[in-house]
């Protein structure tokens, strides 16, 4: 029964060692000792080798020798400084995301074991930060495109405000940025717009469609109000549902339409 028992154990453990060598994510296991007792095909290929990771070798010692070659940028002329560090991390546990020399970026992820050992696990994560690297490109862009626009335009996120031009700012009587940024927009209708820019919202946010020209009153940094025509379109910043808001004040065409008005009903008054 006992041959038997260790031969079941034997299995086991083949099964499992073959298992994590064939898993896409890059895996290394270090037992209570700091000592590397499995590294998959993946973790070696990233880390040079199985010379560099090869079980009995002490997880300091696997990092230490990976510096010359450059896997640890961030290393550079502070190794000892850094290796402190980088071990400290991985005794607390927890994940990182570090660029190598390649430019390949790594998200690793150490993870206590009960029997007091741990658990690497290394993800290639390159096409997501480039992804992201694409995208603030794009936003910076976006931000430097509309600075130069005369209207006032902000973006609003899940009812909240996370952008606004230096025209918005002028016309909301705003000092900066942070006055503005991350308040509710609807801070900033006056209580008779409130409703149908509300329902107008929600609709845009719903159905994804364009909100037509419309006149708004808004309230501005100081609590004045003006009128504005706001026309907005439904699209995504920041990998989130937003909206474009373009604001054109229209205080002085409205004085001017009043009194023009006025002065044809003196006139009619007079005939």
């Amino acid at each position: 029964a006992q041959v038997e028992n260790e031969r079941r154990t034997q299995e086991s453990n083949r099964r499992l060692s073959e298992a994590i060598e064939h898993l896409n994510e890059s895996i290394a296991v270090v037992d209570g000792d700091e000592r590397i007792v499995v590294a998959n095909r993946h973790f070696r290929e990233l880390n040079g080798g199985t010379r560099l990771v090869e079980p009995g070798r002490r997880y300091e010692e696997h990092l230490r020798a990976g510096i010359p070659l450059g896997h640890y940028p961030e290393a550079a002329g502070r190794a000892e400084a850094w290796l402190k560090e980088r071990l400290a991390r991985h005794q607390r546990g927890g994940t990182l995301e570090v660029k190598r020399q390649d430019g390949k970026w790594l998200q690793v992820t150490d993870q206590r074991l009960p029997d007091g050992g741990m658990i690497s696990f290394a993800l290639d994560v390159t096409e997501r930060k480039h992804a992201e690297d694409q995208l603030r490109e794009g936003e910076d862009r976006y931000r430097k495109l509309i600075d130069l626009s005369p209207d006032a335009i902000f973006v609003h996120s899940d009812w909240r405000i996370v952008l606004v031009n230096q025209a918005m700012l002028r016309l909301f009587r705003a000092e900066s940025a942070e006055r503005l940024v991350g308040r509710e927009v609807l801070e900033f209708i006056a209580p008779e717009s409130r409703e149908n820019v509300r329902a107008r919202i929600r609709q845009m946010y719903e159905e994804g469609l364009p909100a037509q020209p419309t006149e708004v009153s808004y309230l501005r940094a100081d609590g004045t109000c003006f009128s504005a025509e706001a026309m907005a379109a439904a699209f995504v910043f920041a990998g989130r549902p937003a909206a474009q808001v373009v604001a054109r004040d229209i205080t002085d065409r409205k004085r001017t339409e009043e009194a023009l008005r006025q002065s044809e009903a003196r006139f009619h008054s007079l005939a």
